[in-house]
């Protein structure tokens, strides 16, 4: 059970986190001047996620109220969604609202997979594997930098910074079939358990 949660859990967190991390990626692709992105604009975008991430926690409500897999399931589109729709933007203000929805999606995402480590393992398992499960968001710039300096090697017929949404937000989209396909509501619901270790 441990080897299907832990890495399941820390999949989607390295997704939120490369989503979360694009726009710095892209700003030496080029984003910066089709946008219209200065220095200003684009901390300004910065600030503006963690605004609509604290915005976000009201959205805490969902997990009491909805199953938190197919709340993660919903999350995870969402997340896909406003990347793609980053290639479409062409001001700095379509960038400012595109982050800020970005941030208040993304939110309430970290205590939803705290939740289901913690259905799922005990307070040992969850000790060790807590730290497996927050490199994923260090590690997250490894590989994604190694998909941005590929890209920087190819010759697309669009712009080198919408290419890498479009990747970025394409394996974001193969999270949220894995999560739709996988993810546990709670142990009484998870197909990965035989009924003795659900019980």
């Amino acid at each position: 059970m441990i080897w299907i949660i832990a890495p399941l859990c820390a999949r989607v967190d390295f997704v939120l986190y490369a989503d979360k991390a694009t726009a710095s990626d892209t700003s030496i692709f080029g984003m910066w001047k089709d946008t219209n992105l200065t220095q200003d604009t684009y901390n300004n975008s910065t600030t503006l996620f963690y605004v609509g991430y604290i915005g976000g926690q009201v959205n805490l409500i969902y997990l009491q109220k909805f199953p938190i897999g197919r709340v993660m399931t919903t999350l995870s589109f969402l997340w896909a969604l406003i990347i793609y729709l980053h290639t479409v933007a062409s001001t700095y203000q379509g960038v400012y609202a595109l982050r800020f929805f970005l941030g208040f999606v993304e939110a309430i995402a970290i205590p939803a997979l705290n939740n289901t480590m913690g259905q799922f393992l005990t307070a040992e398992e969850k000790s060790w594997t807590a730290s497996l499960f927050y490199t994923t968001c260090l590690g997250n710039e490894i590989v994604v930098g190694f998909i941005a300096f590929g890209l920087l090697h190819t010759q697309p017929s669009i712009t080198i910074w919408k290419l890498f949404m479009t990747v970025i937000a394409s394996i974001s989209i193969v999270i949220t079939i894995v999560v739709f396909l996988v993810y546990p509501n709670n142990p009484t619901d998870a197909r990965f358990l035989s009924l003795k270790e659900k019980v």
